[in-house]
């Protein structure tokens, strides 16, 4: 499963700009709601899995997308309910156990899962033997033990789009964003293939609707709004091939890319934060407003005439 958050508990997340303190509900959610058991009749319910993004790490309650697409949805003629079950360091295949967990008890109208590309580097099947992969990188800036000390200068560099996004590429994590893959990748993206077709199955199984929300890493929304080009990078290429699978397999495939990188190329303002690669309170909000309407879109009909 990951690492769950503890039962009723408190955890205090740091970054150079702020602290962030987390509390948790009896399940470890992070999530104030309360959820009936069982679902009252006419009430429209939405289960979010997803990693520390959809736990809303680096940001307070109030700033977190999974609470602004709760609230944006309320006030509909069919009452939202938004079930917030996003833990830190969670890959597709504990997203996938904590729907088998999850989904039976809730009864969730739909199940949306925030899709980060570093799932692809991270899963596994649940039925598979551990195997020696790719030395793990961390995400961009905790990456540079040799500059720790000047931790200031680290600060300026990251700072800057082009060097962000090249140091970025300079990673072994280039080979899941190039159009020709190295077999290790190649054998992930089958992998995470393989975990959204059984997500998908699962919840059509227990009478659930299922889409993807993909949120795109920091480097490739620099690359896309400032048209960065580097040898080989493809920056959509992570929607592309996935969303395939999400058309054969009849499921809507969501990609944020072009309105975070639309927005930052508009407004120059951070959307992530660029030591540790969360979203800011800012990009939250892009994030959080642009899902509402993808899931008007997609479900406004059941919003309105549910019985």
């Amino acid at each position: 499963m990951g690492h769950p958050y503890p039962s009723n508990g408190r955890l205090r997340y740091h970054l150079p700009q702020r602290t962030v303190d987390l509390r948790f509900n009896a399940e470890g959610m992070r999530d104030a709601a309360s959820h009936p058991i069982p679902k009252p009749a006419g009430l429209f319910r939405i289960l979010l899995v997803g990693d520390s993004f959809t736990a809303g790490m680096a940001n307070q309650y109030e700033e977190i997308w999974p609470v602004l697409l709760e609230r944006r949805l309320a006030g509909r003629r069919v009452p939202v309910d938004v079930v917030k079950a996003g833990v830190d360091s969670f890959d597709t295949l504990s997203e996938l156990l904590m729907m088998q967990r999850l989904v039976p008890k809730y009864h969730p109208d739909l199940v949306l899962m925030a899709f980060l590309p570093n799932d692809i580097f991270d899963n596994t099947l649940p039925d598979a033997k551990p195997q020696a992969g790719l030395a793990p990188v961390m995400e961009l800036g905790m990456s540079f033990p040799e500059l720790q000390s000047l931790y200031f200068f680290r600060r300026m560099l990251l700072r800057n789009d082009f060097i962000y996004t090249g140091v970025y590429w300079m990673t072994s994590r280039r080979q899941y964003f190039t159009e020709k893959q190295t077999s290790h990748a190649g054998e992930q993206y089958a992998i995470t293939r393989e975990l959204l077709s059984r997500a998908n199955g699962y919840a059509g199984s227990q009478g659930s609707r299922f889409a993807v929300a993909s949120i795109p890493q920091c480097f490739q929304v620099l690359a896309k709004a400032r048209n960065i080009r580097l040898p080989g990078l493809s920056t959509e290429v992570v929607d592309r091939r996935l969303s395939l699978l999400a058309e054969q397999r009849g499921f809507p495939w969501l990609s944020s890319l072009n309105t975070l990188a639309d927005h930052y190329r508009a407004h120059g303002e951070d959307l992530y934060y660029r030591e540790d690669g969360h979203f800011t309170p800012l990009g939250n909000r892009v994030f959080g407003e642009w899902l509402t309407g993808e899931v008007l879109r997609l479900y406004g009909s059941d919003l309105e005439h549910k019985t």
